[in-house]
């Protein structure tokens, strides 16, 4: 009875502290962050590629102006802003490859997973994003960073371009920065592992109880 009192009790310290910490993660990361988030009507290739091309357009018409904002409340004025042209840009993609699929276009938050752009790592969590969704919305779909503006930076690149380094680093702060780069001492990979075992779980709990109609979809 004892040995078993003690496993609760070292559960639920070791749980509390993860939270705590999974809180301190996600408070410095998700509020200082907006996604791109493009989602295809289906899994075949034209839809695919379809895609892409959507996220092409809207990145080669509106990347710039992103590029130019300094504070996460500036970027989402932008988002509010430009959201029908953002819709109209697509729809026009979309009819130009001879496809009628609606478009709508949202900001709110989505759950991401971890993703690498040069040596900075965003860990799986939930993130505001503008979501575009093409059709059904029912295919794989493609994320990026809107803001800071990391859409044109992945995991092959060794560093990120000074400017966006700069605007990740003020949007993140000094605590939130150093949490998401590549460090010698301890790669960001093994600091997010227990970190993103959280999340995961919180995702799977999250989904089943959407499926079961006991949470609101997003």
């Amino acid at each position: 009875m004892k040995k078993m009192i003690a496993a609760l009790v070292i559960g639920g310290v070791v749980t509390l502290s993860m939270s705590t910490y999974s809180n301190r993660v996600e408070s410095a990361l998700a509020g200082s962050v907006i996604r791109l988030h493009v989602l295809a009507n289906s899994n075949s290739a034209a839809d695919q590629e379809l895609k892409l091309k959507v996220r092409d357009r809207i990145l080669a018409e509106m990347g710039e102006c992103f590029s130019h904002t300094a504070r996460l409340e500036q970027a989402r004025d932008m988002v509010c802003e430009n959201m029908d042209e953002i819709a109209r840009i697509a729809r026009e993609e979309v009819m130009a490859n001879g496809y009628d699929y609606p478009v709508t276009v949202s900001l709110g938050t989505s759950d991401f997973p971890t993703k690498a752009y040069g040596n900075v790592t965003l860990p799986a969590g939930t993130y505001e994003a503008l979501k575009v969704e093409i059709g059904e919305s029912a295919g794989q779909n493609w994320w990026c960073v809107l803001f800071p503006p990391l859409c044109f930076v992945d995991a092959t690149t060794a560093e990120l371009p000074e400017e966006s380094r700069r605007i990740l680093e003020n949007s993140l702060g000094e605590e939130g920065y150093a949490l998401v780069t590549q460090s010698d001492e301890l790669p960001v990979e093994v600091r997010f592992k227990a970190y993103e075992l959280w999340q995961s779980g919180k995702m799977r709990l999250k989904a089943v109880l959407t499926r079961l109609g006991m949470m609101e979809t997003v």
